[in-house]
């Protein structure tokens, strides 16, 4: 079959074209980067004083008038919201309107983007341990939030098919420094504090995995037969609860005595 040269269907093709270069990343990934990327950008506003040159002038009137309709937001109650819902959407709808190539599109000019801004945010995040009746602990984010960040900023140069290591090489390669650094003196507080060094969700042991399915196949709910098919799906598995969640008919079949599952996604 010849390749069509319709203008319709070459518009199509690259439409499809753009969509296939936009999943470089899982929605769950993609969905991480860009709250992180939010947060990034409100600390920027709210610290565009000091940083005058970091939005493009109209970006920064639309920051400022979201900004005020937040503070002007009341809830049901007739109370004040927190949580400056609208200015998050509205950077959230930015960063999904970025196209490539086009400067005036990013959120942030790039090539003002620099070390000292992004390490005093990440200095900025802190956590709060709360150690029974001792006094609560406020120390530096985890190594996850810093890399977490790093790979958040890493993703936004790709959105904006930019070549990081041109117009930001101090940038990261003063980041990469910084994450080292952080990592050492992370370890060092948590052990002069007595708080876990490891980061990350505990793994369910199979005691507990035995009981909560004998939990879900005793119980008289009809909402925990599903439940139950979840859990054992997902730890048979090993699998994150995205992909079993996601999966379909035609990826369940029979193979002589065993049950098998085709994964179709690339990471697990």
């Amino acid at each position: 079959m010849a390749p069509s040269t319709k203008i319709k269907d070459v518009i199509i093709i690259d439409k499809d074209t753009e969509c296939v270069m936009n999943e470089v990343v899982s929605s769950t990934t993609r969905q991480i980067y860009h709250r992180n990327l939010v947060n990034i950008m409100i600390w920027l506003f709210d610290n565009h004083a000091s940083y005058p040159k970091i939005f493009h002038s109209n970006f920064l009137k639309e920051l400022k008038s979201n900004n005020r309709k937040d503070l002007n937001a009341k809830n049901s109650r007739g109370n004040h919201t927190t949580g400056r819902r609208i200015l998050r959407k509205f950077c959230m709808d930015k960063l999904a309107s970025i196209k490539k190539g086009c400067e005036v599109t990013y959120p942030i000019k790039l090539t003002n983007l620099t070390f000292t801004m992004v390490s005093r945010y990440i200095g900025s995040l802190r956590k709060v341990y709360t150690r029974g009746n001792q006094e609560d602990v406020d120390i530096r984010a985890g190594n996850a939030s810093t890399s977490g960040i790093c790979s958040s900023l890493t993703f936004l140069y790709t959105m904006c098919d930019v070549d990081k290591n041109k117009i930001s090489q101090d940038l990261f390669t003063n980041l990469s420094k910084y994450k080292k650094g952080a990592k050492r003196m992370i370890a060092t507080e948590k052990k002069n504090l007595g708080i876990k060094i490891v980061e990350g969700m505990m793994p369910l042991s199979f005691q507990a995995y035995q009981l909560l399915c004998k939990i879900l196949f005793t119980s008289e709910k009809s909402e925990h037969i599903g439940a139950l098919t979840f859990l054992t799906l997902e730890w048979n598995l090993i699998s994150r609860a995205e992909n079993v969640v996601n999966f379909q008919l035609d990826q369940i079949f029979f193979y002589h005595d065993a049950l098998m599952f085709d994964f179709w996604e690339g990471e697990m």
